[in-house]
Formats: C-alpha cells, structure tokens, sequence
C-alpha cells in the first residue's frame, strides 16, 4: 500500500521540496556555519575573544585557546574549529600547545624528579649501580613478571644525564650552552686543600717542605 506521497511523479516531489523545505533547511544549514558567540567573550573563562569549537564535543560552547586546550585534557583527539575571520577552519589540539601526559589522568608525571633524585641518593651514598636500580624499579612495576616490563634502561640512563646536567646548571647560577666556560660545573673538594678558603694564609711563606 503506498501513500499519496509515494505515488506522486519525482518531479512533483522536487518542486514541492523547491517550494516548502528546501529554503528552511539552507537556513538551517547556514545557522549550524557559524555561532552567535564568535567574536565574543570565551565561553568558559569570559575573557579573552572565543575563536574556537569542537567538532566533536556536544553542544560545544565557543572559547579562547587556553580553554579549548584546558578542556581537552582527557580528550586530545577531538577535532578543532579555529574562526578565522568569514569561515571555520580545522587545526588540531596539538598545534595548540596540547601535551598529552599518558598514565597519569592527563596531568605530567610527578614522580620522575623524584625518581631521579632517589637514583642519586642510591648512587653516590650506597654505591649503586644503575643497572642494579633498574632491576629495582622492573620490580616494583611488576614483581611477578618483571621480565615482561619493557626495556627503559637506555631511556632511563639518558633522563639521568640531563637531569644532572640541568642541576649542575642550576647549582652553578649558569644557562643553557653548547659552550660553557672551562671548570663552570666543578664542584670543589671540601676534603681538598682550596687557598683562600681551607688553608693557612700565609702557606706561601713556608717552607716547600711544609706546603
């Protein structure tokens, strides 16, 4: 059984589409182009010009960049919408400055100045090695299967050497340079003799015998 609809000539049904729906439906259309809140305060934050939307998210309100970054946090693949003026226009979180931390609820790592600093505390006070707290942290990782833990060795050997490098800098009050002034990182032996600082004022005047 058909309807009349149904049973109406295929050009009859454009026309009538032509004449009620077809205009409705573009504005429709042209309405879901754009968004009253462009140009205007972040949606969120009601400061700077909210310039973008997500694709994805719904109902997204328009906001600011540091927002639309801030609130996918826990949703990086999301695709953007930046208003550039007369149109959207897509670009991603990553270009936004989005940095996605893995593991640990979007938030960066708490644990690895500490881990660092522990390995230094374990190093230079009860002498050991780094392959020997390595196989510490494989345990605590996994105690049953710590063969089954992914190799990180390199990696965490390579974290060291900044990690020291970077507190050296910090130590010494010096910036980052591919070039750094000769001795700028030593660190001087308080057992050591050092003029000026641990000896004799006067240990010039002695005997060679006695310096």
């Amino acid at each position: 059984m058909y309807s009349h609809f149904d049973r109406q000539p295929p050009h009859r049904i454009l026309n009538d589409f032509l004449s009620h729906w077809a205009q409705p439906l573009l504005d429709i259309l042209r309405v879901h182009e754009t968004d009253q809140c462009v140009n205007q305060p972040c949606y969120s934050c009601k400061g700077p010009v909210a310039l973008y939307c997500c694709e994805e998210c719904q109902n997204p309100p328009m906001q600011c960049e540091s927002c639309i970054v801030a609130h996918h946090v826990h949703s990086p693949f999301h695709r953007i919408l930046r208003w550039s003026g007369n149109h959207f226009r897509r670009t991603t979180l990553d270009e936004l400055g989005l940095l996605h931390h893995l593991g640990h609820h979007g938030e960066p790592c708490p644990s690895v100045n500490a881990l660092l600093k522990q390995f230094q505390n374990f190093s230079t006070t009860a002498q050991v090695s780094a392959h020997h707290f390595y196989a510490m942290i494989k345990k605590q990782t996994n105690n049953a299967f710590a063969t089954d833990v992914k190799d990180r060795y390199r990696e965490l050997m390579m974290a060291e050497h900044q990690y020291s490098y970077i507190r050296a800098l910090k130590r010494n009050n010096l910036d980052v340079a591919k070039q750094l002034p000769l001795d700028s990182l030593t660190v001087l032996c308080p057992a050591c003799p050092q003029p000026g600082i641990n000896m004799d004022l006067n240990w010039r005047d002695r005997p060679s015998s006695e310096r």
